[in-house]
């Protein structure tokens, strides 16, 4: 088990370096204990990295390009407060690294590294936003993977209606499969509900992220919805379905949640 003894803080602020550019973050540590670390059941009394939300500095901003077209861009790095080190296998801008174009009738299109449209849509249907420590929850994470790089991504939105398309490439000479793969969303949100879906096929993985194993491919859909009573209260739903062609493995989750304000 895992207790969390004292959250630290979840501190995020932004500032603006001029009229187009905002720099952001999140800084997460928690004081925790986790017992049965060993054979003699002996605990461990340490400073917990990100137990809520993943600890990043960001850049993002646009620049108008005229006629309603922007550029945009985003640039965001991983870090751990326990130690000071880069997060995500020490990758510069670890988090997201993209670029592209924005307009209010045609969507939004992006390349890079950044989410793909699985993590996407959970985010927006988990009663946690997909929290950051498995010991809370974070399943979803697990088997939608991340980011994936080299990745081309367009979204759009229509009268409460919104869908996404994404592409990834493995950057593999001889093969358009290897450590690829491509997603499809779809949903609506009107003023106190909305419902979300998502498809997505990886290739070469063991948990959605891309090339994590050769071979292995992944089928993985999800659907979920949110209805707020008030401004207060909230009830979250959820279903996942993962499968993997290899080992076989399947995984059904379901899952219900409330979030309650306890201040207006």
């Amino acid at each position: 088990s895992l207790i969390a003894l004292a959250t630290i803080g979840a501190l995020s602020g932004v500032a603006h370096a001029d009229s187009n550019v905002t720099v952001y973050g999140v800084v997460d540590a928690a004081v925790r204990t986790a017992n049965n670390q060993n054979a003699n059941g002996d605990s461990l009394n340490s400073v917990g990295n990100g137990l809520l939300q993943g600890n990043r500095l960001g850049f993002k901003g646009q620049e108008d390009l005229g006629g309603g077209l922007k550029a945009v861009f985003q640039l965001e790095s991983g870090f751990n407060i326990d130690d000071g080190t880069a997060a995500q296998n020490g990758a510069t801008f670890s988090r997201n690294a993209t670029v592209g174009l924005s307009d209010s009738t045609l969507g939004t299109l992006t390349v890079g590294r950044q989410n793909n449209l699985g993590y996407d849509t959970l985010i927006a249907t988990d009663v946690y936003g997909v929290a950051n420590n498995v010991a809370v929850a974070g399943y979803q994470s697990v088997l939608s993977g991340f980011r994936w790089n080299n990745s081309l991504k367009y979204t759009n939105q229509y009268q409460g209606f919104n869908f996404g398309a994404q592409v990834a490439s493995g950057n593999t000479v001889g093969s358009d499969s290897t450590n690829s793969g491509y997603a499809l969303s779809a949903g609506y949100k009107a003023s106190n509900w909305s419902v979300q879906g998502v498809y997505q096929k990886a290739h070469d993985t063991k948990d959605g992220e891309l090339g994590s194993l050769a071979g292995q491919d992944q089928d993985f859909w999800a659907l979920g919805g949110k209805y707020a009573f008030n401004d207060q209260t909230s009830v979250y739903g959820q279903y996942v379905h993962s499968k993997f062609n290899t080992s076989e493995q399947v995984n059904q989750i379901y899952t219900v949640g409330v979030a309650q304000k306890l201040s207006g």
